[in-house]
């Protein structure tokens, strides 16, 4: 199959993100390929070398060469895995993957689990290794890659015709996850959008709120323990083949009662504008835009106000418990920081795995890159890091440079 230009393109942001420095792409393409990066690869940064190594590659007619060997680099990518399977790209290039011709295959599906958690990571893996049979399946591992492939898990939830959860106890409390299955259940209960079912690991309980909201109405599948997999396998294929889910052990209502709805805080009303307009309601929700007309200011939001308009760098700390309007706070003190001309760049630490976290170079590195990446800048966290000092020094200068 041809390679297009989109699919040029997803092929280099995908090596971009499996491959953030240039030690990594080197090591890639020296163990996979044979290739001395630094004699036939040229670019000052890493986009320019992973676009230089494409086009290297499709001018030879290595493209599937330079997939194989990423893949063998980066087996968990998401990205990597779609594309390979994609253009019937196999680890093993005498075993290509089988046609997916059969009634009920090429459903795209989307997974998504709590990483660094088991059995949440294995029976994943598993069941998408499996399922890759069925159709094209991406593994949402943007959360623990460290780089953010935001953009790549938005694009690939759009397309799924299938979502699979995996839950937990610990699970069912994951922020990432949540938000998963609130984007997709906005959309489902518009009539649009995928289908989505929670796979629940030895976990039988009612889901919590506000997960009841979107899950507890549909039949999810059951895993119960290492001897279940491959009737939790076998049941996926068949309810993505039919739309329906067999019969699940322990899921059967009543052993499941939904709990009650919690109740509102207050009958919601419309706001007056002035001369007599009505103020259309927003969604009781998720963030409020910052020019929102519901948005109630406290005293805390002077005190952001007075902080974030200070000259040089500052520490401002939004804490609180849930859904008491830290988000919100965060993004109208964003909208003042860039209305005074100052550039900006939202990061969430909870896209960075625990190995990231646990190693204070990793973590720095990546803390770089990512905001050279949000900023539009060239990455040159490598060669920073070749100067003389502490990794925090190097940060210190990095961002200050």
């Amino acid at each position: 199959m041809p390679w297009t230009g989109p699919q040029s393109k997803q092929l280099v942001e995908a090596l971009i993100h499996a491959f953030p420095h240039r030690a990594d792409l080197a090591q890639m393409v020296r163990f996979g390929m044979e290739l001395r990066l630094e004699g036939e690869i040229k670019g000052e940064n890493i986009r320019e070398l992973a676009f230089s190594l494409f086009d290297w590659a499709d001018a030879r007619d290595r493209v599937p060469d330079l997939l194989r060997a990423a893949l063998e680099a980066n087996p968990d990518n998401g990205s990597l895995r779609t594309l390979a399977t994609e253009h019937q790209i196999s680890l093993d290039p005498s075993h290509p993957p089988g046609p997916a011709a059969a009634p009920g295959t090429g459903t795209r599906i989307f997974l998504a689990y709590q990483h660094d958690t088991q059995p949440d990571q294995e029976v994943a893996r598993t069941v998408a290794g499996a399922l890759a049979a069925v159709g094209p399946v991406f593994v949402d591992e943007a959360r623990a890659g460290g780089i953010s492939g935001a953009q790549d898990v938005d694009t690939a939830l759009h397309q799924a015709a299938v979502v699979l959860v995996f839950l937990s106890e610990q699970a069912v409390q994951n922020q990432m996850l949540l938000e998963v299955i609130e984007q997709v259940g906005k959309t489902a209960r518009a009539g649009q959008g995928p289908v989505i079912w929670p796979v629940r690991l030895a976990y039988a309980a009612p889901f919590p709120y506000p997960l009841n909201t979107y899950l507890d109405i549909q039949s999810g599948a059951m895993w119960r323990d290492a001897g279940d997999t491959d009737r939790l396998i076998g049941d996926l294929r068949q309810a993505i083949q039919t739309g329906q889910l067999p019969p699940q052990p322990e899921l059967s209502p009543p052993a499941l009662p939904l709990p009650p709805p919690p109740l509102p805080f207050a009958q919601p009303r419309s706001l007056a504008r002035p001369g007599g307009a009505v103020q259309p309601l927003e969604r009781p929700d998720g963030t409020m835009r910052p020019q929102s007309a519901f948005y109630i200011e406290r005293a805390a939001d002077a005190g952001a106000d007075r902080t974030i308009r200070m000259p040089g760098g500052v520490t401002l700390t939004i804490k609180g418990p849930r859904q008491m309007g830290k988000s919100s706070l965060l993004i109208r003190t964003m909208r003042t920081a860039q209305d005074l001309g100052k550039r900006t760049v939202f990061l969430d630490f909870q896209q960075f795995s625990r190995a990231d976290l646990a190693d204070a170079r990793t973590f720095l590195q990546q803390f770089c890159a990512l905001i050279s990446e949000r900023l539009d800048l060239d990455d040159q966290v490598t060669a920073f890091w070749t100067r003389r000092g502490t990794d925090i020094r190097r940060c210190s200068r990095y961002l200050e440079e």
